[in-house]
């Protein structure tokens, strides 16, 4: 949930910047609803899914809240959460995972150039994975530690398997309907914009 990521990036700022005295943490509006109504840091505390598909996930066809979008937002908040905080664990698929926090401030940057750049109102998780991927690739390149955090933040949410090696990407333009699903060296053997890739 964007709205999630950016309004707590502010929070955090706030809070911390002009010591109000209020120690920030993960949780969504704690001063409007005891305990907070969404929690970043452990979206299954307040009934939402952490993972893909996994436990309380509700239907995204239901015509309720334009298909649960609030309550499966926990899925990317918990991808931000650790993207930013790192963690580790074992996520409902049974998959473990680790991720190396890189600090709130290069994670929002990732996700605000995913959003700005790449995201349509009709991206699902899987291409919001790809998105945000190449906005990692974007403003740290294609072999930094970022882009392999940001995909081990995805993994451990359930969406795309883990970080297996550097992508190289030649003047390729992301597009919301593309699906990446293989993350070892990816090298595009032909450099001009119009031509055909050839993936290996």
């Amino acid at each position: 949930h964007f709205s999630d990521i950016i309004g707590k990036t502010i929070d955090f700022y706030g809070k911390t910047v002009y010591s109000t005295g209020v120690t920030p943490n993960y949780l969504m509006s704690p001063e409007i609803v005891s305990g907070g109504q969404r929690d970043m840091s452990n979206p299954n505390s307040k009934g939402d899914p952490d993972t893909y598909l996994g436990t309380y996930w509700a239907d995204p066809n239901s015509s309720y809240d334009h298909g649960n979008v609030h309550t499966n937002s926990g899925v990317q908040n918990y991808w931000f959460y650790l993207l930013a905080e790192g963690g580790s664990g074992t996520n409902d698929l049974g998959n473990q995972f680790c991720v190396t926090g890189i600090g709130r401030d290069k994670a929002v940057d990732i996700a605000y150039r995913s959003f700005t750049t790449y995201i349509s109102q009709n991206t699902n998780y899987p291409q919001a994975r790809v998105c945000s991927i190449q906005a990692a690739i974007d403003l740290f390149g294609a072999t930094s530690n970022e882009v392999a955090q940001v995909t081990q933040a995805w993994y451990a949410v359930g969406v795309g398997p883990k970080y297996a090696g550097p992508f190289e990407f030649n003047n390729l333009n992301v597009t919301t309907d593309q699906l990446i699903q293989r993350n070892a060296a990816i090298k595009f053997t032909n450099l001009t914009k119009s031509a055909a890739a050839n993936l290996t």
